[in-house]
């Protein structure tokens, strides 16, 4: 299952990640935020963090306005690995980049700025990132 985690900055983005996961008969656990209304991303980074270290769920994705601070944020959790991804070309390795269904990611979340990526789902992020990554990571093959 994912967690999800999003400040007001990355609130609109979110909405369309969820609404990609619904279609996709993605399971996710939302954390918030649930509105534009200001609010401090270590909030939601933390309870992202909190839920994939304890087993709740296996992987993240996170939003602020930038991707910048909620990903150094997450980052602060021992066991956490979190990459502040843009598109597609971020998240796979260029040997796996639209070869392999699965491509290895060593990130237990991935962070995006919600005031600059656009709409997520056109990267390709679902398709490289934290919603079809195995837990297995050889980090040789990574770019």
């Amino acid at each position: 299952m994912l967690a999800l985690g999003c400040d007001h900055g990355g609130y609109p983005l979110m909405k369309t990640v969820k609404e990609y996961l619904d279609r996709n008969h993605i399971a996710y656990k939302d954390f918030g935020t649930d509105s534009e209304e200001s609010v401090d991303y270590p909030v939601y980074a933390k309870k992202v963090a909190r839920a994939i270290l304890s087993g709740e769920c296996d992987k993240g994705i996170l939003v602020c306005g930038t991707g910048i601070g909620i990903t150094i944020a997450a980052n602060r959790f021992p066991g956490i690995r979190a990459a502040n991804c843009t598109d597609e070309y971020m998240l796979c390795p260029p040997a796996q980049r639209c070869q392999h269904p699965r491509p290895r990611c060593p990130c237990t979340r991935t962070g995006c700025g919600g005031r600059h990526c656009g709409d997520i789902s056109e990267y390709g992020i679902f398709r490289c990132g934290p919603a079809s990554a195995p837990d297995s990571y050889d980090r040789g093959r990574c770019g």
